[in-house]
């Protein structure tokens, strides 16, 4: 997860990763919480919640990622033009 988040940085963009992590590690966490622990109610529901969280915030950071070095190569492109 750190991986994409390091790229992104140093392609110039901060905000975006930085919200996504929140998002993903905060939000998401307490919303299973709320939603799924207090269903089961189980220690392991709790337990879930971090491999979810990781395995969901990973994966749109990856799609940023996509984005961001897209629209950077288009850029870098045009440039040499």
């Amino acid at each position: 997860m750190d991986v994409f988040v390091g790229l992104m940085r140093g392609m110039g963009y901060a905000v975006a990763p930085m919200i996504v992590s929140l998002t993903g590690a905060c939000l998401l966490r307490i919303v299973w919480i709320l939603t799924i622990f207090r269903f089961f109610g189980t220690l392991e529901s709790l337990y879930l919640s971090y491999s979810v969280t990781w395995v969901v915030t990973a994966a749109v950071h990856c799609i940023c990622f996509i984005r961001v070095y897209k629209k950077k190569r288009e850029m870098m492109l045009e440039t040499a033009d």
